[in-house]
């Protein structure tokens, strides 16, 4: 049987859900949490390119000895210099090698998609075959309150990097109070009216999940109605495989509306490590049943390619091997 390991924190409602599932089905694994790393009174690691070995008071984990790797390991700051600096070197070392290992991850840092960059993270979706709404970036508000005032259909603002935040439909009276001039740069969309579909694609699996809502987000909102039993478009199930093959990543959220005025889909962004709980219990832990699944398949579609096989063909970007000529 494969041996696993999980690395995250044990308080964060994904990892536990996904913990909580594994015990359901008394599979075995270890848990690198990081709340530990964060409180720990012995810390201390060794790092070769071959392996990793991390002590944690008395718990000792050595990476070689795993087949396969979950991680939702990322840094935030716990207002301590110490602690601070602390976690951001395990993340780093942790991330350089599972990012070149030759095993198993769920997912491999650095190899995000631009999801930290919105305006790039549009332009690679678009490249893939979604239809992305028009998106812009600006730091005028004057242009902002013409567009928005000339515009009946509406605009949402979105946050330009990563990080979780609600999406809020902008009015016009709320435009109008905007000051003038020059501004912090604002990203907003053009918005989408109708169903929202979270489609994760886990390997070559896809499995959507469809929310009706009357809220502009429902993820802060009420939700009316949910339902896994929804159709994707080919083209869409396409365009998501390419972005698959494009980044590399075999674990991703993908968020969708489905506009109501003429049912075409349109793709609003790509989670490289989506929180999934809150769809898994909607969908009969499919999505959990997955991820187990791909962690112990012994498949080389979810090992890790040569560097160098990750250039770009034609339109794609080229990326150098570190290690020079093999």
């Amino acid at each position: 049987m494969s041996k696993i390991l999980l690395i995250g924190y044990s308080t964060e409602s994904t990892m536990s859900s996904f913990v909580e599932y594994l015990d359901s089905k008394s599979f075995s694994y270890d848990i690198l949490d990081l709340c530990k790393i964060t409180s720990c009174n012995f810390f201390h690691y060794n790092y070769s390119f071959k392996d990793l070995r991390i002590s944690v008071n008395e718990d000792v984990f050595r990476f070689s000895e795993y087949d396969a790797f979950f991680t939702r390991g990322y840094y935030y700051d716990h207002g301590e210099i110490a602690v601070n600096r602390r976690l951001s070197d395990i993340m780093s070392v942790i991330n350089g090698y599972l990012h070149f290992t030759q095993k198993r991850v769920i997912n491999r840092p650095n190899m995000r998609g631009f999801n930290g960059n919105k305006f790039a993270h549009s332009i690679l979706m678009e490249s893939c075959g979604f239809r992305v709404p028009t998106t812009l970036t600006i730091g005028d508000s004057d242009l902002i309150i013409k567009l928005i005032a000339d515009d009946l259909e509406g605009w949402v603002t979105k946050p330009s990097s990563g990080i979780r935040c609600e999406i809020k439909h902008i009015t016009k009276q709320q435009a109008s109070q905007i000051s003038t001039g020059v501004i912090n740069p604002l990203l907003i969309q053009k918005r989408i009216k109708g169903d929202d579909v979270r489609v994760h694609c886990v390997g070559e699996k896809q499995l959507p999940l469809m929310i009706r809502s009357s809220s502009v987000d429902y993820r802060y909102g009420k939700i009316d109605e949910y339902s896994p039993d929804i159709d994707i478009p080919t083209s869409q199930s396409v365009a998501m495989k390419q972005y698959q093959r494009r980044t590399g990543l075999n674990f991703i959220g993908f968020d969708f509306k489905i506009s109501e005025l003429d049912g075409m889909w349109y793709a609003l962004e790509a989670n490289p490590m989506p929180g999934f709980d809150f769809f898994d219990r909607r969908c009969d832990r499919k999505i959990s049943q997955a991820l187990l699944d791909l962690l112990i398949a012994d498949d080389s579609s979810v090992r890790h390619k040569k560097f160098e096989e990750y250039s770009m063909e034609k339109d794609r970007i080229k990326i150098i091997s570190p290690f020079g000529k093999r």
